[in-house]
């Protein structure tokens, strides 16, 4: 299947631009592990330009890369440093996403108090409680929202395209590929996902991360699919967005208040049961990758690039190669 288009990957790359680390993300060695050496892909990539946000929950904020976060800079590298076909980069700019993203919340909790015959004011309540409850619920609408539309863009680029994709490999803006340059099995994801990537009707199929899974199956850091499953997860409308969005709400409640997860509004959890309900074949593997980000180490001016320290205990690569520590 090496550089057949009919059996073309999407990348799809989302987050915000502060913590884009476009230069650091090994990119080129982790398609090369995943896909194979000669398989053709695109990037798609939809970049939120939001200010700095302090993180609850994984201890130092991200700081801007050393280096150029603007777009053009960004497409140029993308293209001279790997082999994708085709690099596709959106920017949204600050208010029109947080407009997007308080309209489609308020969507969404109009949508589940309509099925659960409450309201949204008491929805919202709910959410709130518990540490960071809110918090969580807008950061993870957000990333969701954001790999919805990374997901739609690599669709409607289809309409220009002389093939259709039959991959699609979910990455966060932060993601930095680990190990090797070459496993010991060079394609193997995109073979096991894909096996016969021309068939019709495929079942859907997803291959997730088993590193940092917080009581889930898997962790919602990094996701590669055949195209049956990215339907399923990514959704192509903003309708069935807004929906999926909604089932989010109820479920994590239950378990939150139950002890069943002991972190509110969990994307891990919440992904897991979806995927048991859509009838999703799901498989884990480790990535060889953690998310990385930009600070300033202590009593110096420096910047440098570490690895928050929840991250780097549930990841055996990042502890092989002793990544540093965001202290």
């Amino acid at each position: 299947m090496a550089d057949d288009p009919a059996c073309a990957t999407a990348v799809l790359i989302s987050g915000q631009k502060y913590r884009f680390i476009y230069r650091d993300s090994a990119l080129q060695k982790g398609l090369d592990r995943l896909l194979g050496k000669d398989n053709t892909f695109d990037i798609h990539a939809v970049i939120g330009q939001t200010g700095r946000v302090t993180n609850v929950w994984t201890s130092r904020t991200p700081e801007f890369p050393p280096y150029s976060t603007d777009i053009p800079d960004i497409v140029n590298f993308l293209r001279n440093n790997t082999s994708a076909k085709h690099v596709n980069i959106t920017l949204i700019q600050k208010d029109d996403l947080l407009n997007d993203l308080q309209q489609l919340r308020n969507l969404t909790l109009d949508h589940e108090a309509q099925l659960t015959n409450t309201s949204a004011a008491v929805l919202h309540e709910k959410i709130s409680h518990g540490h960071g409850g809110w918090l969580r619920f807008e950061a993870n609408t957000m990333m969701l929202h954001l790999r919805h539309l990374a997901y739609n863009q690599a669709l409607s680029s289809e309409l220009d395209l002389p093939y259709k994709y039959q991959a699609f490999l979910v990455l966060r803006e932060d993601n930095t590929f680990l190990g090797p340059n070459l496993g010991p099995c060079v394609g193997c994801a995109f073979n096991f996902v894909n096996s016969d990537c021309q068939a019709l009707n495929a079942p859907p199929v997803l291959l997730a991360d088993l590193n940092c899974v917080w009581g889930a199956r898997l962790s919602d850091k990094i996701f590669f699919s055949n195209r049956a499953a990215a339907r399923l997860i990514w959704k192509d409308s903003r309708e069935s967005h807004i929906e999926h969005l909604a089932s989010f709400i109820g479920p994590m409640l239950k378990q939150f208040k139950l002890g069943i997860y002991p972190i509110p509004m969990q994307t891990e959890s919440w992904i897991d049961e979806h995927l048991e309900q859509s009838n999703i074949q799901l498989f884990v593997s480790d990535f060889q990758r953690i998310d990385k980000r930009y600070v300033t180490k202590k009593n110096t001016s420096k910047r440098i690039l570490c690895a928050a320290s929840d991250y780097k205990k549930c990841s055996t690569w990042a502890q092989q190669e002793n990544v540093p520590t965001c202290e």
